[in-house]
């Protein structure tokens, strides 16, 4: 992959952001792997995927969602008893569809995630 310096700079910039993240599994610094950025990416603001490779963690920069997409999720609910509210030291995101390729999958995967069923 051929990196330019400012596309570079950029994205050592993102990585030292993300290593500063300052939520409960930051006990320690973070080594990651670039899995992938929105394709014809202008030069910054892309969402992107990175996989943490000790935890097996995403880290993923998207775009915010809006009240509406919020307010939604939250009439969606979660598993029976689980609060839809937004803790402070959390956000939702939303990850475009074409982002989905570089989310790493185990092969024998069918089925994945707490779905409350």
């Amino acid at each position: 992959m051929l990196w330019w310096p400012a596309a570079r700079r950029q994205l050592i910039a993102k990585l030292r952001r993300v290593a500063m993240f300052s939520g409960p599994c930051s006990v320690r610094p973070m080594a990651l792997k670039f899995l992938g950025i929105w394709p014809n990416t202008p030069d910054d603001g892309s969402p992107t995927i990175w996989l943490e490779e000790e935890t097996g963690d995403l880290i993923i920069q998207s775009w915010k969602a809006d009240e509406e997409t919020l307010r939604q999720a939250q009439e969606a609910g979660s598993v029976p008893g689980h609060s839809t509210d937004v803790p402070e030291h959390e956000t939702v995101i939303r990850l475009p569809a074409n982002m989905l390729q570089f989310i790493p999958r185990p092969d024998s995967e069918v089925n994945g995630g707490n779905s409350g069923t």
